[in-house]
This record gives C-alpha cells, sequence and structure tokens, in this order.
C-alpha cells in the first residue's frame, strides 16, 4: 500500500535498530551499527555511477556520444549492435554495471532514434529491442572484468582480504 514512501522506509532501520536494541552495546553503539551500511564505500561507488549517468542525460552528451558511434562504425544495424555492445561494456570495466546500463540506455535510445530518421522504413520493428539487450549484456560483460565493474566484485575481494586475509589488488583481480 506503500503507507510510507521508499525513503522514509529506506531511513526505518537508522531509528528503529537503536531503539528495538537490534545491536548490542547500548543505544549509541547500535546507532553507529546501524548507520554503518549507508556509508559503506560501495554505495558510493554505485552512487556515483548513477550520477555520472544523470548528468550526462541532463547536458544531452548521450546524443552526442550516440552520433559518433554512428559516425565511427556506419549505420549498418550488426555493426552498430556491435559498437553499442563494445562501448558498454568498455565503461561498465570503470564503472558500476548498473550505472552502466542506466547510463547507455538514452545513448540507445538516441541511436534507435538516429535510425528511425534515417531509415524512414518500418524494418527497424525489432532493433530497439537487439539495441537494448546489447547494452544490457555489454554492461554484464564489462562489469566482471574488473574490481569495480560490479559492486558484488569489490565486495567478494573485501570479503577475501577481511576474512582470509587474501588482499586483491585491481591488478591481480584482472
Amino acid at each position: 500500500t506503500e503507507a510510507l514512501t521508499i525513503t522514509v522506509t529506506a531511513c526505518l532501520p537508522l531509528v528503529l535498530f537503536p531503539l528495538l536494541g537490534v545491536f548490542p552495546g547500548g543505544v549509541l553503539k547500535s546507532a553507529v551499527s546501524a548507520a554503518l551500511p549507508y556509508v559503506d564505500p560501495y554505495m558510493f561507488l554505485f552512487v556515483g555511477g548513477m550520477a555520472i549517468a544523470a548528468a550526462m542525460q541532463e547536458c544531452g552528451l548521450h546524443r552526442r556520444v550516440a552520433l559518433h558511434i554512428m559516425k565511427w562504425i556506419g549505420t549498418d544495424p550488426k555493426r552498430l549492435l556491435l559498437g553499442i555492445l563494445v562501448a558498454t561494456a568498455t565503461i561498465s570495466l570503470w564503472i558500476s554495471n548498473t550505472a552502466t546500463a542506466a547510463m547507455m540506455m538514452p545513448i540507445g535510445m538516441a541511436v534507435i532514434a538516429q535510425c528511425e530518421v534515417q531509415e524512414k522504413r518500418g524494418r527497424l520493428a525489432y532493433f530497439g529491442a537487439a539495441i537494448m539487450m546489447a547494452i544490457a549484456y555489454g554492461a554484464n560483460i564489462g562489469g566482471v572484468g574488473t574490481k569495480v565493474g560490479t559492486v558484488p566484485n569489490a565486495q567478494f575481494c573485501g570479503h577475501l582480504e577481511k576474512e582470509l586475509g587474501i588482499p586483491v589488488t585491481f591488478l591481480r583481480y584482472l
């Protein structure tokens, strides 16, 4: 029923966990323990990637990127799909795959719109779905390539170091 908005619901543990004594050690220690997941570096990595995606869309950079992709690799549908897939995978190596997909979706939409303007035919009925699938697959392919490509990679490396004493550097992960 969404009696409370999602933002309020997300912040409930900050108030309820200390009051209910979920964590041992008193109210203050419980409040700190409840707040720690909210300031996790991996969360900032994820939010930063989403901010980059929103900024690209806000300033219209996604349209420019789409036009440059079409200029570099041509307008042949197979080449465009490959270009979108490779571009998405490359970006996803350096920011989270979810943020990459969010950033590339408006680029894909701009590519589809540009193709429809050039084609002026109904030949591209399934091309839009293929572009979106290329973005999804590209983001996941790139996401497993580096330690920061997706949040679980970084969490796994942190777990290995914390629990087993095995440091996993960026190059070692590669």
